[in-house]
């Protein structure tokens, strides 16, 4: 999916762009694999960016920024399946009207990432 193997999957399981290696070569080949623009392109000068989910918070053993952020703690990082079981001891039985639903997005296990062998 990239044909210079800038895309790196960190410990967590998030992706990270290597700016090092992708040099904004602008082939854009990543942006159109990745759904949800996930992946995003700068028009100017063809540079390939994504959230980093704050890997330097991370490693730190603290949450992404967005999480801790959150005021409704909608947005959640960690565990699918512990967060997929939150949910459900959260939600109350008026809840589950088709008005007022939620869900839990997320990998429970992340795909590999395919980098290209030098």
């Amino acid at each position: 999916m990239c044909p210079t193997g800038a895309l790196f999957r960190t410990e967590f399981g998030t992706v990270v762009v290597l700016g090092d290696i992708c040099n904004g070569c602008g082939c854009g080949y990543c942006v159109a694999s990745w759904p949800y623009g996930v992946i995003d392109q700068r028009k100017d000068d063809g540079w390939v960016f994504t959230c980093t989910m704050c890997y330097d918070r991370l490693t730190d053993g603290l949450q992404p920024a967005c999480a801790t952020a959150c005021p409704t703690q909608y947005i959640q990082f960690g565990d699918l399946d512990e967060a997929v079981e939150r949910q459900s001891r959260q939600r109350r039985p008026e809840s589950r009207s088709p008005k007022t639903t939620s869900s839990v997005i997320g990998v429970k296990t992340p795909p590999p990432v395919r980098r290209r062998s030098s």
